[in-house]
């Protein structure tokens, strides 16, 4: 009997099926798993992406934009000897925003201490960067272009003369340099690069009176200066010109002054071996005196290990605007520790003679500087 219902049951079941159209399936139209189908694209749509790409890679390269940085650095020292400061010292410290408007737009804005760039003691903590730079080479490609900055800047007219010593394995300044050069400055200033780099040249025109004062005596000073590197075997070598005049009131008056400076250098980099060499000298003349500077620069340093090198330099100044009777003779010399991507640590001993006829002046430094 249940034979019977259950054969009835599959003939109206078959039946229904072929009134309704469909298929009836059996055991052995077992069901296939269902694929999605892909997307196709069409040949020339995916071959003008990719065209156009490859074109943005080539223009642009693969960096992005980075509207909104920020920077700091400071160094913390410990001096002892016969100098005039002992103890514990901040002798630098900075603070950075920087960052990239759009691909041929960027600025930078820092705060700073006064005495890192110039001789005075006691520090002042203020604005000593805030340009804007124009350039007419897109970021991020490699080509020859114009580099237009305005507002306060150092002029580039020296490689060691760098507006933040992050960018350089010496724990100051040279003192010819901070005595001599031009500081940070408020006016414009246009460089012309190679695509490589590899040769630069450039003016600057600016008030000529520093940062600490506004410029209410009609100051000027124009700079110029002029890069070339190239590559000899194994050897890198570097080579530069530069030169500023600077002018203010006019002769006769209580405030005039009148300076030019003139400098040549040279470096050369052999494997683990760097040595540094220069030559300046100008004439600085105001209302009650006129000296002749000129004086040289030497520096050696040596890679141990990639955490270890020992450097020394030498320099010599004569005829300084600073009212030195003699001439000034400064050596310094010590081991330089890269404790971590962004900890140096230097140890040096130093001796200057600044030809006041007080005879030399010996100190031992510690310094740690911390770069991020």
């Amino acid at each position: 009997m249940k034979i019977q219902i259950i054969k009835l049951s599959l003939l109206i079941f078959c039946i229904s099926g072929f009134v309704r159209g469909e298929s009836v399936p059996t055991p052995l139209d077992s069901p296939e798993p269902v694929e999605s189908t892909p997307k196709v694209i069409p040949k020339e749509s995916k071959e003008a992406a990719e065209e156009l790409d490859g074109l943005t890679q080539s223009l642009y390269g693969a960096g992005q934009l980075q509207q909104l940085a920020m920077g700091a650095r400071f160094d913390t020292a410990f001096l002892t000897g016969s100098g005039l400061i002992q103890g514990f010292t901040l002798p630098s410290a900075r603070l950075t925003v920087f960052g990239d408007l759009s691909l041929h737009v960027k600025y930078r804005f820092s705060l700073g201490q006064t005495r890192e760039f110039s001789t005075v003691l006691l520090p002042q903590i203020l604005p000593v960067e805030a340009f804007v730079d124009f350039s007419t080479r897109p970021l991020f490609r490699n080509e020859s272009g114009l580099v237009v900055r305005m507002g306060m800047f150092t002029p580039d007219f020296h490689p060691l003369w760098t507006p933040d010593l992050s960018y350089l394995t010496l724990p100051t300044y040279h003192e010819s340099h901070r005595t001599l050069f031009l500081g940070r400055e408020l006016g414009l200033q246009v460089k012309y690069h190679s695509s490589n780099d590899q040769f630069e040249a450039g003016l600057a025109f600016v008030n000529g009176v520093g940062i600490l004062s506004e410029n209410s005596n009609n100051a000027k000073a124009l700079a110029l200066f002029v890069k070339h590197g190239f590559e000899f075997g194994s050897a890198e070598f570097k080579m530069g010109l530069s030169a500023f005049g600077r002018l203010q009131s006019s002769k006769g008056s209580l405030n005039f002054r009148q300076d030019w400076l003139a400098l040549a250098w040279a470096s050369m980099r052999l494997r683990s071996i760097e040595l540094w060499a220069e030559y300046y000298l100008g004439e600085f003349e105001d209302s009650a005196v006129r000296n002749e500077p000129n004086g040289s620069a030497f520096m050696i340093s040596v890679e141990v290990s990639p955490t270890i090198s020992l450097w020394g330099r030498y320099e010599t100044l004569g005829g300084s605007p600073s009212g030195a009777t003699g001439i000034m003779d400064r050596w310094e010399v010590g081991p330089r520790f890269q404790l971590h991507s962004n900890l140096q640590l230097f140890s040096t001993y130093s001796q200057i003679d600044e030809g006041f006829g007080l005879g030399a002046i010996q100190e031992f430094r510690v310094q740690l500087r911390l770069n991020i």
